[in-house]
């Protein structure tokens, strides 16, 4: 479902807003799995077991170790950038009807699925289809 976040947000009128959402959504999802200790989005390998952030000792120290831990799988946060323009960007492509609709779910295929060899493939497959079917039903009815 995770593939689907763009589409969630698009309902925001601010294209900053947009982007900021979809790509918070992502690394708060990694964060979730990381706590589950469960594998990270996307990234496909296991969370680290821990990042010391409990002997820190002010909010820096917490947001620099968060930082290091979230660098250390570029994975992750390219699917965030590129989960943040598809969201900042779709509005925009819903104007061009099918063809708008066709070049979105084109460009999520193009840039989710390649670089991320590891992760399931079916689901942002699915996430794609799904967002053009839906601008192209949003293209119809406006």
């Amino acid at each position: 479902a995770l593939g689907l976040v763009p589409l969630c947000v698009a309902g925001l009128r601010s294209p900053v807003r947009r982007a900021a959402q979809a790509g918070v959504a992502v690394l708060a999802a990694a964060l979730v799995a990381g706590i589950r200790h469960v594998a990270l989005p996307f990234a496909g390998g296991a969370p680290p077991l821990g990042l010391g952030v409990s002997g820190a000792g002010d909010p820096l120290d917490v947001v620099g170790t968060l930082a290091r831990a979230a660098a250390a799988h570029p994975a992750l946060l390219f699917e965030a950038a590129v989960f943040a323009v598809l969201a900042a960007a779709l509005p925009y492509a819903g104007r061009h009807g099918r063809w708008g609709a066709a070049g979105t779910g084109a460009a999520m295929l193009l840039l989710t699925v390649p670089a991320v060899p590891a992760a399931a493939i079916a689901p942002l497959v699915a996430a794609a289809w799904i967002t053009a079917a839906a601008l192209t039903i949003r293209a119809a009815v406006s």
